[in-house]
């Protein structure tokens, strides 16, 4: 069953992908634009596969610098729920522990 994408939704996404690849100071992100539009302008590619493909690299190379501002507020959650290892104490040397297995050993707990 195919939802129609609301008219204002497609503007949206289109203005933001322009924004980003086309009305830039940077270059790599114009040239990419440029490199890859003819694919979907001969039919190769779909513009709207395009597009998603384009926005969806330019969020995967912002996630981290945006993610590492709530760093501190994360690790104060993880350090006030964390319990402790998760490893056995007879498990220490093994590859649970971080450590190689013995010479044809299968699994890591012995």
């Amino acid at each position: 069953m195919r939802c129609p994408v609301p008219f204002a939704d497609k503007l949206q996404v289109t203005l933001a992908a322009l924004r980003t690849f086309v009305f830039t100071h940077d270059a790599r992100r114009r040239r990419l634009f440029r490199a890859l539009l003819p694919y979907a302008l001969r039919g190769t590619v779909s513009m709207e596969k395009l597009l998603i493909h384009l926005l969806f690299m330019e969020g995967f190379h912002r996630y981290p610098a945006r993610v590492r501002r709530f760093d501190p507020e994360v690790l104060a959650m993880i350090r006030a729920m964390d319990k402790g290892p998760l490893v056995a104490p007879q498990a220490a040397g093994t590859a649970l522990a971080g450590g190689p297995l013995p010479y044809g050993s299968t699994t890591a707990i012995h």
